[in-house]
C-alpha cells in the first residue's frame, strides 16, 4: 500500500492507496495534538496497522508547508508549531521502512490535479491552495515547475 499525507497548519489528512489506486483509508488527524513531527508520525502509523494489522507500506508521500523536494525537509514553516529545517524525510523513511518523498503541499496538490483531477485536461495551468496558509503549485507542459532554488 502507499500512504499520502498532507500536512497542513492546522490538520493532516492521509490515506492509504491500494495497488488499484483504491483508496481504503481516509482520516485526519490535528496539529494542535502533537508536540512534535515524529508523534505525528507515528500516529499515522498507528491507525494504518489499526486499519490492516498486516499492512505493508510500500512508499510513502508528503507534502508540507515549505516542503523542500529535493532535501526531503520542511523548511521554516510559518504555519508549523515545529521550527527550524525539519527532516521530515529521514524521520518518516525510519518510522515507515519505506521510501519517502516530500514535497511543498501546493506542489503536491497541483500534481494531484494534473494527473487524477480537472488538471488532465490541461498542459499549463495553475492550482491555488487556501488554508491556513496560500500556496500555488505551477504545472507547465505538463510538469511541475519547481524554479530555483525550489520556490517557485
Amino acid at each position: 500500500m502507499k500512504l499520502g499525507i498532507d500536512i497542513g497548519g492546522t490538520s493532516v489528512p492521509f490515506g492509504l492507496v491500494d495497488s488499484k489506486d483504491l483508496i481504503v483509508l481516509e482520516e485526519v488527524l490535528y496539529i494542535k495534538d502533537f508536540k512534535n513531527i515524529e508523534a505525528l508520525l507515528m500516529a499515522i502509523k498507528k491507525r494504518s496497522k489499526e486499519y490492516d494489522a498486516q499492512v505493508k507500506i510500500e512508499g510513502v508521500g508528503i507534502g508540507a508547508p515549505n516542503g523542500h523536494f529535493k532535501n526531503g525537509t520542511i523548511e521554516n514553516a510559518p504555519n508549523l508549531p515545529w521550527k527550524g529545517t525539519i527532516p521530515l524525510r529521514t524521520i518518516a523513511e525510519k518510522i515507515f521502512n519505506a521510501p519517502v518523498v516530500v514535497d511543498n503541499d501546493a506542489n503536491v496538490a497541483a500534481i494531484g490535479e494534473a494527473h487524477h483531477g480537472v488538471g488532465k485536461s490541461f498542459k499549463n495551468f495553475v492550482h491555488l491552495t487556501l488554508g491556513t496558509g496560500l500556496g500555488a503549485g505551477i504545472i507547465i507542459d505538463g510538469k511541475i515547475f519547481r524554479g530555483a532554488p525550489m520556490m517557485a
